[in-house]
């Protein structure tokens, strides 16, 4: 899975579908979602039950960063109110941190998600309905709140210094 965030697209926009494009992979189907020129974001998008797929941001390694969470997560409250609700379950559009993968595995990622019941008996490319995609929006407005306020307040410097890492390239 391609990180958060990267400089290609790595497919092509349709002139109908400016903003928002798809690239089949092996292990999973990317909507690549153009937040400005030069700048996307890419959801992963799995099959996670027989009639539910999950949306996913590779965050890569960044959450590893959370190691004492009864230390930390007032400080996180305080200055990124966005992912402290996310982080404790609490967020109101339900987006959740997860992880996808073996945890002994070099592919195993951590990130944010969302989940999006669909028909079962669709193939994956056929899950991708108008609700769906109103689910990558809120996920993509939901991850930039979070990298904004990690950038411009960030509970401890580390923090910011480590949004590098969910950039691919």
């Amino acid at each position: 899975m391609r990180k958060l965030l990267d400089l290609k697209a790595g497919a092509i926009f349709h002139e109908e579908m400016d903003r928002i494009t798809l690239c089949v992979r092996k292990e999973c189907i990317e909507i690549i979602y153009k937040l400005k020129p030069g700048r996307f974001m890419i959801i992963n998008m799995i099959r996670s039950d027989d009639d539910e797929v999950l949306l996913m941001t590779n965050w890569g390694n960044f959450f590893s960063r959370m190691q004492n969470p009864d230390v930390q997560l007032p400080k996180i409250k305080q200055c990124c109110p966005t992912l402290h609700a996310v982080l404790t379950g609490e967020d109101p559009d339900e987006v959740f941190r997860t992880s996808c993968g073996k945890s002994s595995s070099p592919d195993h990622v951590h990130g944010l998600a969302l989940t999006c019941k669909t028909d079962p008996r669709a193939p994956l490319i056929g899950c991708i309905t108008d609700p769906l995609l109103h689910k990558v929006t809120t996920l993509v407005n939901k991850n930039i709140a979070i990298y904004n306020e990690l950038s411009s307040n960030p509970p401890f410097p580390a923090w910011k210094d480590g949004l590098m890492e969910v950039w691919n390239g």
